[in-house]
């Protein structure tokens, strides 16, 4: 409290509602997102996937596919749909980045695709998760499904096992397309 100017006594200051507001909003919001349990069994994906999950998963409500086991920034699994020739699953990484992301072109395999889109968010998947990798290696594209034996689809014969390409690798697999 502070005394008002002409000395009568002490005028009452009010502060804004805004910081408790905030604070309120801030937790409340992440709660309004519902999560479905994903429970272990096979599952399709938009017509396109067949997953088949050893553990439990959470799906996260989105434009895309996305499931959880620890929350997203722990360890996330997100299933884009079909993408036309030319079309980039992932953005720039900000507004004023010269290099634009890689594009998908008829004729790659599914591994290669999702090494493009880790290769544009570097840093971002490095993570060997072994959950994450088991529901990966049960992928199927369906459609387009060529069993290998092991439970792993794929779609041409190069044998790029590893899902998880580095960068040269990946452009040096472009040139072969």
């Amino acid at each position: 409290m502070r005394k008002t100017e002409k000395g009568e006594g002490p005028e009452r200051t009010r502060s804004s509602p805004f910081p408790v507001f905030a604070v309120v909003l801030g937790v409340l919001l992440p709660a309004c997102t519902t999560h479905e349990l994903i429970v272990p069994g096979t599952y399709r994906i938009r017509g396109v996937y067949e997953v088949q999950v050893p553990t439990a998963w959470n799906r996260v409500p989105d434009f895309k596919e996305i499931w959880t086991m620890d929350g997203l920034p722990l360890q996330s699994l997100t299933f884009f749909p079909p993408l036309a020739g030319g079309r980039s699953i992932a953005g720039r990484r900000n507004k004023r980045q010269d290099i634009a992301p890689p594009v998908f072109r008829r004729g790659m395999n599914g591994r290669l695709h999702v090494a493009l889109y880790r290769g544009t968010r570097v840093g971002f998947y490095d993570r060997h998760l072994a959950d994450a990798r088991a529901v990966m290696e049960s992928l199927h594209i369906l459609g387009n499904r060529k069993n290998t034996g092991k439970g792993n689809a794929t779609n041409d014969d190069a044998g790029d096992n590893d899902m998880f390409m580095d960068w040269e690798s990946i452009l040096e697999r472009l040139g072969e397309i």
